[in-house]
């Protein structure tokens, strides 16, 4: 069975503000799964606990670490000590609070150093870290985004994806990828095939609308409610989730509809609406 997961960011800018206007311990709550980026603070721990009596939790760490002037792409040696110093201390803190998963999101390319270096020091950094979570039982996840359109990251190809993951999972069972339509749509790549290529990976799928009309303020992966303005349409959706449900229900765990509260579109700018149209698109799983 695949559950239904959250992206709290999306629609509160807090797990303090989620906390307060998500009923998460009614029985009539949909989701298994609620992910959510890192704040690095008492009262984010102290709500975490309160989370995890009902649901699970996974922590994404990339946009603290970056507020922090961190990176997983280290440039020296130093900033990789310091990345992975700051990666174990918020892993033993989190697991404190009761949770198992953590994400990273591809980090940014780096002008200043060849791509083939770049990728080998990420390598072994996710090998470093996943190694390190394996003692605390957590699993790490991995988010890809693209390349060349709205994110510019450094990891967001089918092909460049499979050879990576490959490298890694050869080494570390603890290590999944986050598969997101926007991001691979942005760079082209045929959303069906891409699954299938990298299914045996892929444990959380995000569904999101994307554009890519570069004159427009919605251009990229800007969560837009589907149905209305950018380039995911139901039918395109409806063909998504069909195969996820035949042909991936023994590997992913978890699949989110990404929609955010954008007040330029009329219809969608609360949360309360946001969550509406969220629970129109969960029939769609079995």
């Amino acid at each position: 069975m695949i559950i239904p997961s959250l992206i709290s960011n999306h629609i509160w800018p807090s797990l303090s503000d989620a906390l307060i206007n998500m009923d998460i311990a009614s029985r009539q709550c949909p989701f298994g799964l609620l992910e959510i980026w890192d704040e690095n603070t008492n009262d984010f721990e102290n709500c975490l606990k309160k989370v995890l009596k009902y649901l699970n939790v996974d922590v994404y760490l990339s946009p603290v670490m970056q507020k922090k002037g961190l990176d997983l792409m280290g440039l020296t040696s130093e900033e990789i000590q310091l990345v992975l110093e700051y990666v174990k201390g918020r892993v033993a803190s989190l697991v404190k609070c009761g949770v198992k998963d953590i994400t990273f999101s591809s980090p940014k390319a780096r002008k200043d150093m060849p791509y083939r270096q770049s990728i080998d020091i990420l390598v072994q950094l996710l090998l470093d870290i996943c190694e390190y979570c394996s003692e605390y039982g957590v699993k790490v996840g991995f988010e890809a985004f693209d390349v060349t359109k709205d994110k510019c990251r450094l990891l967001g190809g089918t092909n460049e994806l499979l050879n990576f993951f490959q490298t890694i999972r050869g080494m570390r069972d603890n290590f999944s990828l986050t598969w997101d339509s926007g991001h691979f749509a942005l760079e082209g790549e045929n959303l069906l095939d891409s699954l299938a290529k990298l299914k045996k990976y892929i444990r959380r799928i995000h569904i999101s609308n994307y554009s890519l009309k570069c004159n427009k303020w919605y251009y990229g992966d800007k969560h837009l409610p589907f149905g209305s303005l950018g380039s995911m349409s139901i039918p395109m959706i409806e063909e998504i989730i069909r195969y996820i449900n035949d042909d991936m229900n023994g590997t992913v765990e978890t699949v989110s509809f990404e929609i955010a509260c954008q007040p330029q579109i009329v219809g969608y700018s609360s949360p309360d609406e946001i969550l509406h149209h969220i629970m129109l698109m969960l029939p769609m799983l079995r």
